[in-house]
């Protein structure tokens, strides 16, 4: 497989960007995320990338991930968020 990809976000007119990304490529399948990190609230940076690194750890434990899965690991992260 093949995949080409660019990370872009836009801050707009905020001094950071909250944004996070992440994107792995195997011989079977891809993860390319992306967390709004919601600029100008507090902690939407780490929200942001509490979501990217636990969907990405369980990526990296089980890359061919079901759609049941990938539901269950968002949940996951939501969990570590809150």
């Amino acid at each position: 497989m093949i995949l080409n990809a660019w990370p872009y976000t836009e801050i707009g007119d905020r001094s950071r960007n909250d944004d996070r990304l992440v994107a792995h490529v195997t011989d079977t399948c891809a993860l390319c995320g992306v967390a709004d990190g919601l600029g100008g609230h507090d902690g939407g940076d780490v929200a942001a990338a509490i979501c990217i690194a636990t969907v990405e750890k369980e990526f990296l434990k089980a890359p061919s991930l079901s759609t049941e899965k990938l539901l269950d690991v968002v949940s996951m992260a939501d969990q570590a968020i809150a």
